[in-house]
């Protein structure tokens, strides 16, 4: 299920930590447009079992997959492996990248489009993804992580402690707004705010 919410905004430039060593600016768009969020269901209730009939009942170390559909053409899905969780965006017409994100707890309830309108529809630029990491206590702690989506890859781009920051989802949309600098494979991936551990975990896919 999809719900859209259009947010118009100025894209800020944005600095951060990256890698723990230099500081890096995602910012201004060369030309400021109406961003837009939609907002999209996650499993179960948004998300189609891969496979709904297994020959038994699924026991805590079977693999589950979930079909999340599309939006804009760019595919969905969702995998909860025996030990962590694995999701993944594939590109229109593209061959599958592997999992963006890897992580230990649970998936938010849905994830968050930013782009823009236009005569062939809404374009993302950016998709917001709330996860949760166990690594450093019992009690899950929520990351927000940001991707930059590219018309033939998509990658992460930064990452939130929600916890350790004030606003965080404000600040994420910020982020994802102003990622027109950021390039797939050649940028590293920013800590937003405040450095935690957990923030570090997430930036680099360790839990």
């Amino acid at each position: 299920m999809l719900k859209s919410l259009v947010n118009t905004r100025q894209a800020p430039v944005l600095c951060a930590v990256v890698l723990g060593l230099a500081s890096a600016c995602i910012g201004d768009s060369v030309a400021a447009a109406e961003m837009k969020s939609v907002y999209q269901d996650m499993p179960i209730k948004g998300c189609r079992d891969t496979n709904p009939t297994p020959e038994a009942r699924r026991g805590d170390h079977e693999t589950v997959g979930y079909d999340c559909g599309k939006v804009s053409g760019y595919g969905v899905f969702y995998t909860e492996l025996p030990n962590a969780k694995e999701f993944r965006i594939d590109p229109p017409g593209g061959k599958s990248p592997g999992p963006q994100l890897r992580f230990s707890s649970g998936l938010g309830a849905r994830i968050e489009w930013r782009g823009v309108a236009s005569p062939k529809g809404f374009q993302p630029k950016a998709v917001i993804i709330r996860t949760g990491s166990t690594a450093h206590g019992p009690r899950p702690v929520s990351v927000l992580n940001i991707l930059k989506v590219e018309p033939k890859q998509i990658c992460l781009a930064a990452v939130l402690d929600v916890s350790a920051n004030k606003d965080a989802n404000a600040m994420a949309r910020v982020a994802a707004d102003g990622l027109d600098g950021f390039m797939c494979g050649t940028s590293g991936v920013m800590i937003l705010g405040v450095e935690t551990a957990t923030a570090r975990d997430a930036r680099d896919q360790t839990y």
